[in-house]
């Protein structure tokens, strides 16, 4: 079997030749043509006129480049999508006969597209636009990364075959990494709306995100919509959103254990209420009446109490543990830096955590002094006897 069209100058001897061979192998097997003599008459004319043909892989028929393309645009056709490396199976042509072909392939036959080494029709990504669009009709919303998976192409060129077909085969846009239905952003605004109006605490934008297949700048320009059209009470912090509710309750909690224990820890803000920044909360909160230390902020109105009563044992007993007067939960670091900056207290000389009355180590060395003389004298009397 010879396929193709033969170039124009040699037509009129390969008809001839045709002929002969079906009045030949219309008579007896006696006079018929084996299959070695056709293909010695096939090589001295493609060698004679310079002919092009392929040898198909079992070497039993013959094609033309022309022909060839014809096969594998019929191929593509008849299967939607095949990889190039399918080809041969269809064509019994060698894969690196085919591969010359493609490019020329694709050029003559606009149906037929190629990215990569896959090989499609548009009917087949207008099938596949169609599988796509009932599924999103179903679940509003689909991830293009996933759609590349279950596809196998890459999301940029998903991607773009989708655009083309949205509004037409696609009902739905495409935003940042996804394809919505046009309800969706009603329907993910709703269910926006419900989560953060029953939000009891900090929620990160990263999470809505996740959950609703948006971008988080995207998720943060709605949840400010939702907060000025009042639909909503809180707001969004870094990258937080921080109901009113809870900042209520925040701000509650912070006032009365500041109140009770003249002090309140930074790693208790950020661990235990979500703050981010516990000492621009703080002052936004108490002002000037925050102490700003290593590991907490201290009430500075409780000072001066602590001062009197210091003040009052040093007179008494000389000297005074200040950490017994401050909470237990500051650092050594703190209780010195607010003993020595804050306390203000005067006559006096720090060491350790101790406080002690200039006066009372001035007495105390005077005895002290007393007593070595009298032992030294003692010594004395007792040598010389």
């Amino acid at each position: 079997r010879v396929h193709g069209d033969i170039y124009s100058t040699q037509m009129e001897e390969i008809l001839a030749l045709q002929q002969r061979l079906a009045e030949v192998q219309s008579k007896s097997n006696l006079h018929s043509l084996s299959d070695r003599n056709i293909v010695e008459i096939v090589e001295a004319l493609t060698k004679k006129h310079d002919l092009r043909l392929i040898f198909t892989q079992d070497g039993k028929e013959y094609l033309t480049p022309d022909q060839l393309q014809v096969e594998v645009r019929d191929a593509v056709v008849a299967n939607g999508r095949l990889n190039v490396v399918e080809l041969p199976k269809f064509l019994n042509v060698g894969i690196e006969k085919v591969e010359a072909v493609l490019e020329e392939v694709v050029r003559t036959y606009p149906e037929v597209r190629m990215y990569e080494s896959n090989l499609f029709t548009e009917a087949y990504v207008d099938h596949l636009g169609e599988e796509i669009n009932e599924e999103l009709s179903q679940r509003n919303h689909l991830d293009i990364g996933d759609l590349a998976m279950k596809y196998n192409f890459p999301s940029g060129y998903l991607r773009d075959l989708l655009a083309s077909r949205l509004g037409s085969i696609i009902q739905g846009t495409i935003k940042e990494g996804g394809l919505f239905t046009a309800g969706y952003s009603q329907i993910s605004g709703a269910k926006l709306r419900g989560i953060l109006r029953a939000a009891l605490s900090p929620i990160p934008i990263s999470t809505l995100a996740k959950l609703h297949g948006l971008e988080e700048a995207e998720l943060s320009s709605m949840i400010e919509d939702l907060a000025k059209r009042g639909e909503i009470e809180g707001r969004v912090v870094g990258q937080t959103f921080i109901s009113s509710r809870f900042q209520q309750t925040q701000e509650l909690t912070v006032k009365n254990f500041f109140a009770k224990n003249d002090f309140i820890a930074y790693s208790f803000l950020v661990k235990r209420l979500g703050v981010s920044k516990p000492k621009e909360y703080l002052r936004s909160l108490f002002g000037d009446d925050c102490l700003f230390l290593d590991s907490c902020c201290f009430n500075r109105s409780a000072l001066s109490g602590i001062a009197d009563n210091v003040t009052g044992l040093l007179k008494t007993e000389g000297f005074v543990d200040l950490k017994r007067w401050f909470s237990s939960a500051l650092s050594s670091e703190d209780v010195e830096m607010l003993s020595s900056n804050h306390l203000e207290l005067r006559e006096v000389e720090m060491a350790e955590g101790y406080a002690f009355s200039i006066s009372w180590l001035d007495e105390l060395v005077t005895k002290l002094r007393q007593k070595l003389v009298d032992l030294i004298y003692a010594a004395g009397a007792t040598t010389a006897a």
